[in-house]
């Protein structure tokens, strides 16, 4: 019997590995064609668009019109060709992205380029952000810098620069397992009237706010034995509130001063049952620990 490869987008089969295209240099995740590249990531762009959106109105940048260079072919080549900087990411189960950084002249100014991407075998392979801007406080808040997240006392995700960190295939598979048996459990406890599957990269935006400074956080032991840590933040978009759920694998690295934690699955919900079953086992954070 020949091989069984199978698109991570369309779920298509086939039975080569070279009717396939990858993009993540260290990653399984294989896809038939262009679009279904482009649909699989797409709540990934449209959370990099969102977040430039809010940090330049923080930043008092939203009228700062400079991304027509970005359609300049021969300051795109001179950027890719030529970069100041090209800085690579890694969160913890071995996902890269890269940023690179270059200034450009244009219109006898210095401004700032900036594209986060993907790579495989040395080569861009998706570019899921860019921008151009004058604010270096701006380029800076883009540019990973090989961060890492751990989870503090409080149980939030601080970004620090800390060593890489090894995950073996073994955590890997486990995380994948998990999450496959949560979407299972949602799928059966979620409402025909809550928000439909295929909008939840709609509400992708609110995963990193959910992160950072969730309203509640729970520990929970699940039926593997495990720690669950349930990360919930209520939020409000157009006017229509809702929760915003994050449920991460804790890990038993013993040696360490702080515990890495893994996200397995996240969703957004207006069903308040539905979020308060997973209020469940220790309040380690929220206003009633308070």
């Amino acid at each position: 019997m020949s091989g069984i490869y199978y698109c991570y987008q369309c779920k298509l089969i086939t039975n080569s590995i070279d009717d396939l295209l990858f993009v993540e240099e260290k990653s399984k995740k294989s896809f038939c064609c262009e679009k279904c590249i482009q649909d699989f990531y797409q709540h990934l762009i449209g959370h990099f668009e969102n977040l430039e959106f809010i940090k330049r109105k923080e930043l008092n940048l939203e009228n700062e019109n400079l991304d027509d260079n970005l359609d300049n072919p021969e300051l795109v080549e001179e950027f890719f060709k030529n970069p100041d900087q090209s800085l690579k990411y890694t969160n913890e189960i071995g996902e890269e992205i890269t940023t690179i950084i270059k200034k450009i002249d244009s219109n006898n100014e210095t401004i700032n380029m900036l594209v986060n991407c993907f790579t495989y075998s040395g080569e861009i392979s998706l570019i899921l952000h860019s921008l151009c801007t004058k604010s270096n406080e701006l380029i800076s808040l883009f540019s990973f810098q090989s961060k890492k997240f751990n989870e503090n006392e409080a149980g939030h995700f601080p970004e620090e620069n800390l060593n890489e960190v090894e995950v073996d295939q073994k955590m890997i598979d486990e995380i994948e397992l998990k999450k496959s048996t949560y979407l299972a459990e949602l799928m059966e406890e979620r409402k025909e009237t809550d928000i439909p599957i295929e909008s939840f990269h709609l509400y992708e935006n609110f995963f990193s706010p959910t992160l950072y400074e969730p309203d509640e956080i729970y520990s929970y032991i699940d039926q593997s034995g495990d720690e669950i840590l349930s990360y919930i933040r209520a939020h409000e978009q157009e006017g229509k509130s809702f929760y915003y759920l994050i449920l991460c694998l804790k890990g038993d690295e013993k040696n360490k001063v702080e515990q890495l934690i893994y996200p397995i699955v996240s969703f957004p919900t207006v069903d308040g049952k539905l979020a308060h079953n997973y209020r469940k086992g220790e309040m380690i954070s929220g206003s009633l620990k308070n």
